[in-house]
């Protein structure tokens, strides 16, 4: 757990860290400071934290449960926001980092579900440019401007996959070009429920007006980040879906093919299975006794084949 304090009165003077047992002390004299509290669920000191806190049940609920989706709630004591970032790992599988925050007039707190590198990175970051100095509103809006920044590789990670399906639909190639493509639009799908939960808890923010909120102009440059990357993921969804559409069309022309091959085939074979069940009755017939009845015949039924497919060769059925 680490608590940065920032002087209001003395704002060019260095911030601090501080330990939890001299919180208090900054806390009673809030007016004079503002105080950004970093810290994750695994931390023994964390919920002791939230109790000295004196939060409203209903955020301390939410602040201590996990794998909760996005939401906002605002009351007269405090702004309670869930988000999530997105980031890519090495593998190229896609995660997101559960981060509560808790923000009032002097105060932000910033809950991890655990720490990992690309959250570590943005709130390295954003302590080094000190923007606490401006308010804990102002730091909290540059932590979710960043939260935003990092759907870009994985925007830009899902266009080049989109565009080696495309190669590989004009190759046709690739056996399992399918699974691929449903793998695809699974992990856009999922990426854009997460995209509208944070656009409708920015919209909120940019559009509400909270007491604790001064300046908006970081949440600003998020909303507008957040639209760019839903449009996107949109486009890209549309290309998956005509990638779709393509597919099972070029499934359906395969599919008639072969089953035009099989009707010639059974159409050159239905007047020699006619002639062969007609000579095949059991009855008395005289051409059968002629000398050359089975030369005749098998002469018969190779221009009758022949014929059949002159004929289909002219109405280029095959």
């Amino acid at each position: 757990m680490e608590i940065q304090v920032n002087s209001i009165k003395r704002r060019n003077a260095a911030q601090k860290i501080i330990k939890l047992a001299e919180l208090d002390k900054y806390l009673k004299k809030e007016k004079n400071y503002y105080i950004w509290i970093d810290t994750h669920y695994e931390e023994r000191e964390y919920k002791k934290l939230l109790n000295s806190l004196s939060l409203h049940p209903k955020v301390l609920e939410h602040a201590i449960a996990l794998n909760e989706r996005p939401v906002l709630q605002v009351s007269k004591e405090l702004l309670f926001s869930i988000s999530y970032l997105p980031y890519l790992k090495k593998n190229k599988a896609i995660e997101y980092e559960e981060v509560n925050f808790i923000l009032t007039n002097n105060l932000l707190i910033t809950i991890k579900k655990e720490p990992n590198e690309s959250l570590t990175k943005i709130i390295n970051q954003v302590k080094r440019y000190d923007f606490l100095k401006d308010g804990p509103d102002n730091t909290m809006g540059h932590l979710v401007n960043y939260f935003c920044t990092e759907y870009y590789p994985i925007i830009e990670y899902i266009e080049e996959e989109k565009e080696e399906l495309e190669k590989l639909q004009l190759e046709q190639k690739d056996k399992h070009f399918l699974v691929h493509l449903k793998q695809l639009k699974s992990l856009v799908l999922e990426l854009k429920r997460h995209v509208i939960y944070q656009r409708t808890i920015l919209e909120q923010i940019v559009g509400r007006k909270i007491k604790f909120i001064n300046d908006k102009d970081s949440f600003n440059d998020a909303a507008h980040k957040i639209l760019d990357i839903y449009h996107s993921l949109e486009s890209i969804d549309m290309t998956l879906n005509s990638l779709l559409d393509t597919h099972l069309n070029i499934v359906s022309i395969n599919m008639g093919r072969v089953m035009k091959v099989l009707t010639i085939v059974a159409a050159v074979f239905m007047p020699l299975s006619f002639l062969t069940s007609w000579y095949g009755m059991n009855f008395y017939m005289p051409e059968i006794h002629f000398k050359y009845s089975y030369l005749t015949f098998f002469i018969a039924s190779m221009i009758i084949t022949l014929v059949m497919l002159i004929v289909f060769g002219r109405k280029k059925w095959f």
